[in-house]
């Protein structure tokens, strides 16, 4: 099973979990999908009947709406998680289990953890998904994720402005990115 881009994932929430010493994690069915991208320690925890361990330079997309269940922890873990409301595939763009860089992933994250701007928050996320892909976070990768969310909802009434704001990127930005990639518009697309 793999997250797809399109359509692009919906973001809720990013923040840093430090376990303590003797703390587990929570048994629950949640209602949204939790990206995990561990820093440090390990995390134990079963979901959907299968045994999950992470250590760090692991990352882990948990499925809304299946059973975790928390293991006792014996190197308490830290790290990243991003909330989001996302669609999965057998064939979609990002495995839901992997490796990823803590230098490269960590200034980014921490950047939008210090953001109050939700716009800018928006596209860091965006850019933690694309590079954990196998993108490489550049101007080009934002372009073809703009573009996957152009050709997914072209049949709805989107705008540049809905465009822009799903991003978290001015207009002018968007369509620098997507005329420099694809050497159109966006409405052009469109």
């Amino acid at each position: 099973m793999n997250l797809l881009h399109s359509p692009a994932p919906e973001y809720y929430i990013c923040a840093k979990k430090v376990f303590e010493a003797g703390e587990e994690h929570v048994t629950r069915i949640y209602k949204r999908s939790v990206l995990i991208l561990m820093l440090s320690g390990t995390l134990r925890f079963i979901e959907g009947g299968k045994e999950i361990s992470l250590e760090a330079g692991d990352y882990y997309i948990q499925q809304q709406l299946i059973l975790q269940e928390g293991l006792p922890l014996t190197d308490p873990p830290v790290y990243y998680y991003i909330e989001f409301n996302g669609h999965f595939s057998e064939s979609g763009a990002l495995a839901l289990r992997g490796k990823f860089d803590p230098n490269i992933i960590t200034p980014l994250f921490e950047e939008a953890l210090r953001s109050s701007n939700g716009f800018f928050k928006n596209a860091q996320m965006n850019r933690i998904f694309a590079m954990l892909s196998g993108e490489d976070g550049s101007p080009d990768s934002t372009a073809h994720l703009i573009k996957r969310y152009i050709d997914s909802n072209y049949a709805s009434p989107i705008t540049l402005a809905d465009v822009a704001n799903h991003f978290g990127y001015s207009q002018d930005h968007v369509t620098r990115l997507f005329k420099r990639e694809f050497n159109m518009t966006p409405h052009k697309r469109l």
